[in-house]
């Protein structure tokens, strides 16, 4: 087996994807953007190289060697051409395996913006002629994180999704899934997977969860677009970061995401994470 290159391996997904192959004694090359989280990286026992999406040069340099790609582009306005630097670099250095991982509903007429560019990425890997893997998976139960200042400030979960539910995932099983993907390509090559939690909660159920785990009352109240906006926006969140956290809600709000599937416990063996366990090992998040 070649070499694989874990992208954004410092994030949720690709730093859980990391840690799966180590603990097999996997060679595996960490990219990294920021310098200064090379040392912790390396701690890994991974080799670290940078990538710099920005510059073409240095997403070669890091592909060098490279047979097998965990493809993880980060979410920034210039996420579509980053990904086709990305791929087309892959090309160039003889990569012959892509695992990504992607968005739920992502296609190139998705009906959020997200999934419309997380689709187009998706399908850029097939046209290459890659053999690939693509996970796409629910939202994140790590998107709350973004929300503990409000909570904890004022008691309120303001997500505007009404009363629909999401089957939300925790990141590190999502990571845990692609690092089987890259390991077994005889098994996975050519799929399309949907990779979500064990269950469909909505907002009232996660402000109940929240409430339990936190000791204190949280309550959901439906939430505005505009006003959540607004938040994410106080919060120092990018003007387009926020358009695109704001077309997941949207992309909920309008019933596309409440489907379960046993994806995780398919290619890892065992159960997904539930949200209240997520929920638990972040009670002081919530306090």
């Amino acid at each position: 087996m070649g070499k694989i290159l874990i992208t954004g391996a410092t994030g949720n997904v690709g730093g859980a994807a990391l840690r799966a192959l180590r603990e097999k004694d996997t060679d595996v090359i960490a990219a990294v953007h920021d310098p200064a989280k090379v040392e912790s990286v390396r701690g890994t026992g991974a080799e670290v190289r940078l990538l710099d999406y920005a510059d073409p040069d240095s997403v070669a340099r890091a592909l060098e060697g490279v047979d097998r790609l965990f493809a993880m582009v980060p979410l920034h306005e210039d996420m579509r051409r980053w990904g086709s630097v990305l791929l087309h670099a892959a090309k160039e250095a003889g990569v012959s395996y892509v695992v990504r991982s992607s968005s739920m509903g992502a296609d190139a007429n998705a009906h959020y913006q997200l999934g419309k560019i997380q689709g187009g990425i998706d399908g850029e890997v097939e046209v290459l002629g890659f053999d690939f893997a693509v996970l796409r998976p629910a939202t994140f139960m790590q998107n709350y994180l973004a929300y503990a200042p409000l909570l904890k400030r004022t008691g309120v979960l303001p997500v505007p999704e009404g009363k629909q539910a999401t089957s939300f995932v925790d990141a590190r099983d999502v990571g845990a899934c692609v690092a089987q993907a890259l390991l077994h390509p005889e098994t996975y090559r050519g799929t399309v997977t949907m990779v979500t939690g064990p269950e469909a909660l909505d907002n009232h159920q996660v402000a109940a969860i929240l409430s339990g785990v936190s000791g204190r009352e949280i309550v959901y109240q439906g939430g505005d677009i505009e006003a959540t906006g607004l938040y994410l926006e106080s919060q120092g969140m990018p003007e387009w970061d926020i358009h695109m956290q704001l077309s997941l809600h949207r992309h909920a709000r309008n019933g596309y995401t409440g489907f379960l599937t046993k994806a995780v416990e398919h290619l890892t063996g065992r159960p997904a994470t539930r949200f209240e366990d997520f929920a638990r090992e972040h009670a002081q998040a919530w306090q």
